[in-house]
């Protein structure tokens, strides 16, 4: 894609932490973050951009942008602290692609709100 913004998708949901660079057309890159994550979402999705050997951006993925990481929720994005960053990135990689033990190892921190992102 020409004349594009390429963002990249740290996918600790269903892809064991692999980047998944998106790409944005310029012309719709808006200064308003939410709406900017926004179009990082949706350009994600395989039916719009697909990428060989990656699934869809989804709920529980971190968006890069500028310094700043955004967890993508069921419903908005929240901004990580590092934190909170890196106990996630760390229950992705101690779960060794089990979804169900990263699950509980984001519910036993979390608790319920971990069901925004897991």
């Amino acid at each position: 894609m020409t004349n594009s913004i390429i963002y990249n998708v740290e996918q600790l949901r269903f892809n064991n932490g692999k980047r998944r660079l998106v790409e944005v057309p310029q012309s719709e890159v808006v200064i308003d973050e939410t709406n900017l994550l926004e179009l990082v979402y949706t350009y994600g999705q395989n039916d719009i951009q697909p990428q060989q050997g990656f699934p869809s951006v989804s709920t529980g993925d971190v968006i890069h942008h500028i310094g700043l990481k955004y967890l993508i929720l069921d419903i908005g994005f929240e901004l990580l602290s590092d934190e909170k960053y890196e106990f996630i990135k760390n229950a992705q990689i101690k779960s060794e692609g089990n979804h169900k033990v990263y699950q509980n190892l984001l519910y036993d921190q979390y608790g319920v709100d971990s069901f925004q992102f897991c």
